[in-house]
């Protein structure tokens, strides 16, 4: 299930380059945009709540194309790791025969 609600330090963290890379600059666009929220209980923040944001379809798109973006270079590596052991476990097949 895809994650719908991001605080604003989870959106910092991705460095999304559509969004801005500040706390305030983030709460101001926020703001000036009507980004529904919901408070959630944590530790520390303001009372004890901190702002989980619904985010406007083109900065989950942004979010969900780097994650997957991710996935695939992951899997790539993962791939060629398996690849390099095979090919080193025919090399030495290959001398002991």
């Amino acid at each position: 299930m895809r994650k719908t609600h991001f605080a604003i330090s989870e959106l910092l963290e991705m460095g999304l380059e559509i969004l801005p890379n500040t706390v305030q600059g983030l709460y101001y666009k926020a703001k000036k945009e009507n980004w529904l929220f919901r408070e959630t209980p944590c530790q520390g923040g303001k009372g004890g709540v901190k702002r989980e944001y619904a985010l406007p379809p083109a900065v989950l798109d942004a979010i969900w194309q780097r994650r997957a973006a991710a996935a695939v270079a992951e899997s790539r590596e993962v791939i060629a790791a398996e690849a390099a052991e095979a090919a080193d476990a025919i090399a030495m097949d290959d001398e002991e025969a």
